[in-house]
């Protein structure tokens, strides 16, 4: 016997469900940093389908290096490939776009 689902949103499409996703984890990430919390990446990347952790890395990465930095802390490529060397050149890629976004606002 097969059994019948239903769409409880048929108006959103599965393309759509990952980046609602991520979305809301940025929104979970971010919360937990604004209540003093110092949240860790890694369990973050485990709640979303291998195909969309690149993507979710980056966007919680940004905050994370972001929100260090405001903390006066010096945050280092280095440590997160340790971390993630299988996104060595995303982590890279992060720290020379918010080096240039912090050097060009002045």
């Amino acid at each position: 016997m097969v059994e019948q689902t239903t769409d409880l949103n048929p108006g959103r499409s599965q393309g759509s469900l990952p980046f609602v996703q991520i979305a809301s984890l940025c929104e979970n990430f971010s919360n937990e940093w604004e209540l003093g919390r110092r949240p860790n990446i890694p369990s973050y990347l485990v709640r979303v389908a291998e195909d969309a952790t690149e993507s979710l890395l980056l966007n919680l990465l940004e905050y994370e290096i972001e929100r260090r930095r405001r903390e006066g802390e010096h945050p280092q490529a280095d440590e997160y490939i340790q971390h993630f060397p299988q996104f060595a050149s995303l982590v890279r890629k992060v720290f020379l776009e918010s080096t240039s976004a912090g050097s060009s606002v002045q």
